[in-house]
């Protein structure tokens, strides 16, 4: 009887130590992994400019009727969308996209159809867009329908 409880001893001493060690070697898997995600680099990032604006109404009190997107570069880029669906008759036609200086001074970007009030349109430009501080779009009239203000800006996008 004292073999067999000498042997039950041996054997539960030797389970205990290989859960010891087993316990051991997982805090230690654990800490080198969580060591190596806290100590490696930052990803890397790309950052381009861009400018944004929020088109508002000329006629409905400055409410929000879409947005703007222009990207500097050779060429530039822009991108417009609006909603133009206020109360009354949403416009139907074409608008024309003017680009504006400090000075005052526009440049005519193009023109794009708008339809049940809803038009959107991109184009590339040869244009330093960074030079314009806003812009509207007028209809084939001349009236003013929408504006923005155009603020500078940078995508931040991860670099594989």
């Amino acid at each position: 009887m004292r073999g067999r409880a000498r042997r039950a001893r041996l054997r539960v001493a030797a389970v205990a130590a290989a859960v010891t060690v087993a316990i051991g070697f997982a805090g230690w898997a654990v800490g080198t992994a969580v060591q190596e995600v806290t100590a490696s680099a930052p990803p890397a990032v790309g950052s381009e400019p861009v400018l944004v604006g929020d088109m508002t109404s000329a006629e409905d009190g400055g409410e929000p009727v879409g947005e703007l997107y222009a990207h500097p570069g050779s060429p530039g880029w822009l991108f417009v969308s609006v909603a133009l669906t206020g109360p009354g008759t949403p416009h139907d036609g074409r608008v024309t996209c003017l680009l504006e200086r400090a000075d005052g001074t526009t440049v005519r970007a193009g023109d794009f159809p708008v339809r049940d009030g809803r038009g959107a349109w991109g184009v590339a430009l040869p244009h330093d867009l960074t030079a314009f501080s806003g812009a509207r779009l007028t209809a084939a009239d001349g009236t003013v329908l929408a504006t923005a203000e155009l603020q500078k800006g940078r995508v931040v996008t991860p670099q594989a």
